[in-house]
């Protein structure tokens, strides 16, 4: 269409429609002529770095698919960092550990999601390793944990306590690595669960008691605001746990979302 101007919002349902399709984006001279990042921050708001991938190689693929006249760090645009660990004797082998896959990754100053998703593998337990990622995701205000096994509660309060400006917390299929560890110990020597927690969303049917127990109805736990919450119909000690959690966010709750399925 020459000499004429395209509309803006033409220019926005093309790019939507490829959105999916990095390599066209690239090749689409149309589309990169007339991209405004800041209008389309949602192609590129999720990095998903995969132990069994090369992180650096994702990275590229992301840089490329902009446009090179833009100059802006495409690092700036990620709004959510996912972890996925996957099982050792998966289909494809793990190219590096879990410690090694943080090492290329820059600084990703906007992230406010981090997604854990380890696949029952042991969490790591090295300092070094959450340190690293507290620095590279310094804003988070929402954690996912799905298929993790920690060796202790403390552990997980241990992260939850180095993300300053957490406020979301989702557990799903979170597991302790010993059944020694199920015991909720309340002692005054542990850690209080930050305060600044106040949404949480948690299967009890799929993570471990203790680590409910210990977030979320201990005198040191988490008190809440919103509860989106899914249990078993017949199964007593998830219904206890879900008094519980009631019980000790009475005064601070505001919303209750409960999901029961069939025993």
């Amino acid at each position: 269409m020459p000499g004429k101007k395209v509309p803006q919002e033409l220019w926005g349902y093309a790019i939507d429609f490829l959105r999916d399709d990095k390599a066209s984006l690239k090749r689409c001279s149309l589309v990169c002529r007339g991209w405004l990042p800041p209008t389309r921050l949602h192609l590129f708001s999720t990095f998903e770095v995969d132990t069994r991938r090369d992180p650096l190689a994702e990275f590229a693929k992301l840089r490329d698919a902009s446009a090179d006249i833009l100059k802006t760090p495409i690092r700036r645009y990620i709004r959510r960092l996912r972890l996925v660990l996957r099982d050792a004797d998966d289909t494809l082998p793990m190219l590096m550990y879990p410690e090694d896959a943080l090492k290329p990754i820059p600084p990703l100053p906007n992230v406010t999601c981090l997604v854990l998703e380890y696949s029952r593998q042991r969490a790591p337990d090295t300092d070094q390793y959450w340190r690293r990622l507290m620095t590279l995701v310094p804003k988070v205000t929402s954690l996912e944990l799905s298929d993790i096994l920690f060796h202790s509660n403390e552990d997980i309060v241990s992260i939850l306590i180095a993300l300053p400006h957490l406020r979301q917390l989702r557990l799903d299929r979170v597991f302790l690595f010993s059944m020694l560890s199920e015991s909720s110990d309340t002692t005054s020597t542990l850690d209080l669960v930050p305060q600044s927690i106040d949404e949480v969303e948690v299967d009890l049917v799929t993570c471990s008691p203790g680590i409910i127990q210990r977030l979320l109805t201990a005198p040191l736990g988490a008190s809440l605001r919103k509860l989106v919450c899914c249990l078993r119909e017949g199964h007593g000690i998830e219904q206890e746990i879900f008094q519980s959690i009631l019980q000790r966010s009475a005064g601070s709750l505001e919303i209750i979302e409960l999901t029961i399925k069939g025993g």
